[in-house]
């Protein structure tokens, strides 16, 4: 069984970036550089080979405009009293919006749940061991202001994740290629 997510490439200078945005202080488990991608989609984490191949048919059909984006902000997911992701957020992008609901729409219909949930695009950072919110908001505003310089993005990957006791790794599966008009 495959654990597989489809996924934005993060130009190196941009990762050099967002290493940037490291506190030692903080009790965080950070991203490695090499991890560094923009999720389109988790599609699960017990798909077969059949389910793989499904997934790039349905997707080769797709077109979708090359697009270019940059990140913007950053943030956390989870609760004050457990903060348990920190992310650099993207841009408002609608090109981005609507390669992410196109590729919802086109695997709808597979034999696998896609979990409803509002896709708010971003690049995990690292994962808090145990964070007071306090930290959080020092975090928050001193990185506030950060932006990164735009990017080009003309194709998304289909990653296997396999899981390690080093974190995970990531292995490009296949490549889909966006328009560019």
């Amino acid at each position: 069984m495959k654990r597989l997510f489809l996924a934005i490439d993060i130009p190196e200078d941009i990762k050099d970036d967002l290493l940037d945005l490291r506190i030692n202080a903080l009790d965080v488990n950070w991203t490695a550089w090499e991890n560094y991608h923009l999720t389109l989609k988790f599609l699960g984490d017990e798909l077969s080979a059949r389910d793989e191949k499904d997934i790039i048919y349905k997707l080769e059909k797709l077109s979708f405009e090359e697009m270019t984006i940059s990140i913007q902000s950053v943030g956390f997911f989870g609760s004050e009293r457990n903060p348990r992701v920190l992310y650099a957020g993207i841009e408002k992008s609608d090109l981005l919006l609507d390669l992410q609901r196109g590729i919802i729409k086109s695997l709808e219909n597979q034999n696998f749940m896609l979990e409803k949930t509002k896709y708010i695009p971003h690049i995990t950072l690292g994962r808090p061991k145990k964070l007071s919110y306090e930290k959080v908001a020092q975090f928050l505003q001193l990185f506030s202001t950060f932006r990164s310089r735009e990017f080009k993005v003309d194709k998304y990957y289909l990653i296997e994740s396999s899981l390690t006791r080093h974190g995970p790794h990531y292995q490009k599966v296949h490549e889909f290629e966006l328009d560019s008009y």
